[in-house]
């Protein structure tokens, strides 16, 4: 089990690696994008092909996603940069945090969908995002990676040190009760 971990990281990182050496070629991100289009993903298989992920629905929605929004984080989760999303006053805390339990809830291939817009939406507000743990993430897609992205959105320590202003439900992850007007 070890070995296919260390298999999959190796190739998150090759990945990772193609996508920001693409980053300056318009034309290559513009085929990048098209893995999120069913009618033209054939465009991004070039790309993906020596990686062998022709046909992976995370390495898919990585490339997409880089293609749209090529600012990347190398620390913390998709639950993270959701949190920073929500944080950034770009789009209301309560729709992110209803965006973020409706993915939670999905498998790995509505998953894959589901995190398209949330992109999106954090590449117009500045906010980055790992993609080399959202491709692993993606990959195994446990129960365990869903509660980790929910810990870091819905973070704790940060509710009990005032952080987490603006993020609905932040307050009972802490352990707080919410308080009526």
């Amino acid at each position: 089990m070890k070995r296919g971990t260390t298999d999959l990281e190796q190739r998150a990182g090759q990945l990772l690696e193609r996508l920001r050496a693409a980053s300056a070629d318009r034309g290559q991100m513009a085929d990048l994008r098209c893995a999120w289009s069913r009618a033209r993903q054939v465009r991004a298989w070039p790309f993906l092909g020596p990686l062998g992920l022709i046909g992976s629905e995370p390495a898919m929605t990585v490339a997409g996603g880089f293609g749209y929004h090529p600012e990347s984080a190398e620390e913390g989760t998709f639950g993270t940069s959701c949190r920073r999303l929500a944080r950034s006053g770009s789009f209301s805390a309560d729709v992110v945090s209803r965006r973020l339990q409706r993915l939670l809830a999905a498998d790995r291939s509505e998953a894959c969908r589901l995190v398209r817009p949330l992109i999106l939406a954090m590449r117009s507000a500045g906010v980055p995002v790992n993609y080399r743990r959202l491709f692993t993430d993606l990959t195994y897609w446990t129960t365990g990676i869903r509660q980790r992205w929910a810990a870091e959105f819905w973070a704790p320590g940060a509710a009990a040190s005032g952080a987490a202003d603006g993020v609905p439900g932040a307050d009972e992850a802490a352990g707080g009760a919410r308080q009526e007007s």
